[in-house]
């Protein structure tokens, strides 16, 4: 595939178009700020040898999701996994599917409607594992309560807007991706955010910007960039980046304290302009004129055992790759091998990721030749490019 080409598609990747949902006030004047001070300073470069998918997974498991007319998705916005099953939250389909880690749909949560334990237009979907609850926030405006098994609990007010909504046992996590704006002259635009809010008293809400940006009101439809994989959870942590900034953080799980845990230093062959004051298009412009240049962190995962994220350069998407208990660390050109596209959206446990691709033509014309790493290729004789999407599992 042509490089050119290769960057522009995982650029427009992270692209997702949404409507703006309705703008909520929230009354907070504890702005925190945050400082790099003692955070690891991690120095890249342009690598040289190229890191194989192959090399770094010990096994992929491919799984197409069950299609009925019952269980057909039309656009995934969350998927999240608890104790073999897979939540799936369908934003435009306005409904929560059950599918099972093999793929098979096992029921819907709750039912689209304004009556009791029913949701109107849902916009965030998170699970509590500790409390076996399935959460989802309604028109910006309700919090509904429902159990794995899809029993209506509880629904309470609560105004809320955001993109990614992560629970822990004592706080609400709510995270604002960067927004970008095509049209010309435009400047104005709703800034990265993240708010810690305490569970048992919903006023008490921590706010933290950490890029020098104001936020602005949310006005008519926007396009934002979002990654597939917002946070990564730990034992004790969650791992969060912004994107367009070269800062990793992570948030304290009992405490909810935010702190840079990581500064990516592109040094002397870093970009030197600034992308999150681009527009994406001009991000992607410079990004293809400056080839001799390595930047734009993105697809953060960090687990207990691995930690990695990927970077430009020379035209192509480079990769840092830590494996923590083994002390193997890889640096350099990324290639997916297996696959054409690969995306991560969630962590099973330490070493066990999974993300979905919407189609066949994502996993590649030479999957078969990694019978030993694949499972699961003879179920996709029978997919057609109209099903469900299809669950890819890593184990690394």
């Amino acid at each position: 595939m042509n490089k050119n080409i290769l960057l522009t598609t995982a650029l427009l990747s992270l692209l997702a178009v949404s409507c703006a949902p309705k703008a909520t006030t929230i009354q907070s004047d504890d702005t925190e700020p945050l400082t790099t001070q003692g955070s690891k300073v991690l120095k890249m470069s342009l690598g040289q040898d190229t890191v194989r998918l192959s090399e770094l997974v010990k096994s992929i498991a491919i799984i197409p999701l069950q299609t009925t007319d019952e269980s057909l998705i039309n656009q995934i916005q969350t998927v999240k996994y608890d104790d073999g099953m897979f939540f799936v939250f369908d934003y435009m389909g306005k409904s929560i599917l059950k599918f099972d880690r093999n793929g098979e749909f096992k029921g819907r949560v709750g039912n689209r409607g304004r009556g009791r334990g029913e949701y109107f237009a849902p916009t965030l979907m998170s699970i509590d594992p500790k409390n076996r609850t399935i959460l989802l926030i309604d028109n910006t405006e309700s919090l509904l309560k429902y159990s794995y098994e899809g029993e209506f609990l509880s629904s309470t007010d609560f105004k809320m807007s955001a993109h990614t909504f992560e629970v822990t046992d004592d706080f609400y996590i709510f995270y604002t991706g960067k927004t970008v704006n095509f049209k010309p002259g435009y400047e104005d635009y709703w800034g990265a955010e993240l708010m810690i809010m305490d569970r048992n008293n919903t006023d008490s809400i921590r706010r933290y910007i950490p890029v020098d940006k104001e936020l602005y009101p949310i006005g008519e439809g926007h396009t934002y960039i979002s990654e597939g994989l917002t946070l990564s959870p730990s034992s004790d942590s969650y791992t969060l980046h912004y994107n367009f900034t070269d800062y990793i953080f992570s948030i304290d799980r009992k405490t909810g304290d935010v702190k840079v845990k990581y500064t990516v230093d592109y040094g002397k062959d870093g970009y030197n302009d600034d992308l999150a004051s681009m527009e994406a298009m001009e991000a992607l412009r410079y990004i293809q004129a400056n080839e001799d240049k390595v930047g734009w962190t993105h697809g953060v995962v960090e687990t207990d055992d691995l930690f990695f994220f990927c970077f430009y350069g020379n035209k192509f998407e480079q990769i840092y790759f830590n494996d923590k208990k083994s002390g193997k660390v890889l640096r350099g050109p990324f290639l997916p091998d297996i696959l054409n596209r690969y995306r991560f959206n969630g962590v099973i446990d330490s070493r066990t990721i999974y993300g979905y691709l919407t189609d066949k033509t994502s996993l590649g014309d030479n999957l078969r030749e990694f019978k030993g790493k694949v499972n699961g290729l003879e179920r996709l004789d029978s997919v057609n490019d109209a099903d469900n999407p299809i669950l890819v599992i890593y184990h690394f």
